[in-house]
């Protein structure tokens, strides 16, 4: 019996970017490495030396799934792959076109605006809480702690208003090309 190669790879995608994770599993897929699993926050994919295969490979942020969703999905032919804080990954093996889980632009719209949601909740939740650490910084016995925490939210927070600013941007450009 030959033995299969495998690979563990660490690969960052972002929430109002998904295409980029989704290119890469496809390109894996079409080199010969076939996604046999997907761990901690869908950033760790491991792989095994296969044939090469086309595979379109979808990610879907959506928080509302019911069994009706993932059984008409499924009845198009396309397998769950992970299910991670709200992301779905699904993956279909095709041979001539490439298939699209989400069939028009507005799909594709309704789940930027979930993302959406969630990050401008994130974002105002944040928001008292800087406040706080900026007014009663004086107050901590520990001043180390409220200094570390002004530094978290001076990276995050901007982090977080560019993944809105994206969203909003690739919204409004999926609204002007009409159909996907």
């Amino acid at each position: 019996a030959e033995l299969m190669s495998s690979k563990k790879v660490f690969k960052w995608w972002w929430g109002w970017n998904p295409y980029r994770i989704e290119q890469y599993l496809e390109i894996m897929a079409l080199s010969g490495w076939r996604l046999i699993d997907v761990s901690v926050a869908q950033v760790f994919f491991s792989f095994v030396s296969d044939e090469s295969k086309k595979v379109r490979y979808c990610m879907d942020d959506n928080n509302r799934v019911n069994d009706e969703y993932i059984t008409i999905i499924k009845d198009d032919g396309w397998n769950l792959v992970n299910k991670t804080a709200g992301w779905l990954m699904w993956q279909k093996e095709y041979t001539d076109i490439r298939p699209s889980l989400f069939t028009d632009n507005e799909s594709f719209i309704a789940r930027n605006n979930r993302l959406l949601r969630f990050l401008f909740a994130i974002v105002l939740i944040q928001f008292p809480i800087f406040l706080m650490n900026i007014i009663d910084k004086d107050d901590y016995d520990h001043k180390i702690v409220s200094v570390g925490f002004l530094v978290l939210y001076l990276v995050i927070t901007p982090l977080f208003i560019y993944a809105i600013a994206k969203l909003i941007l690739t919204n409004h450009n999926l609204k002007k090309q009409g159909r996907r």
